[in-house]
């Protein structure tokens, strides 16, 4: 996917097509989920973000596992940005943030 056509347009689209990926690796029946997370990895490329890129296989564990997002958010919350973060990179945390913020935890919502 590394085709400038193909992933300028992807990722203008980023902030409108994460959160049904989010929503489809929570979903019940198993190949659903697993093409989510193949879609996901596929559309973290177009963020093109390189102080989110280390991270990035942690966030899709997170939006799998609820019990996963104390953790990294934390991890996130200690990045020093040294790119600038623009809306492709934004689509990709905030259904994770939006997960951490619902979480009944509160150090978890104060990160």
């Amino acid at each position: 996917l590394r085709d400038e056509e193909t992933v300028r347009p992807m990722a203008r689209q980023l902030d409108k097509i994460m959160p049904s990926i989010a929503e489809m690796l929570n979903d019940v029946k198993r190949e659903v989920r697993e093409a989510a997370c193949d879609t996901a990895k596929v559309l973290f490329e177009c963020a093109d973000n390189k102080d989110l890129s280390p991270y990035l296989d942690d966030i899709i564990a997170a939006m799998m596992d609820q019990e996963a997002i104390p953790s990294i958010v934390n991890q996130l919350s200690e990045i020093v940005f040294v790119q600038t973060v623009e809306t492709r990179a934004l689509s990709i945390v905030m259904p994770l943030i939006v997960r951490g913020l619902k979480d009944r935890d509160e150090r978890t919502k104060r990160r």
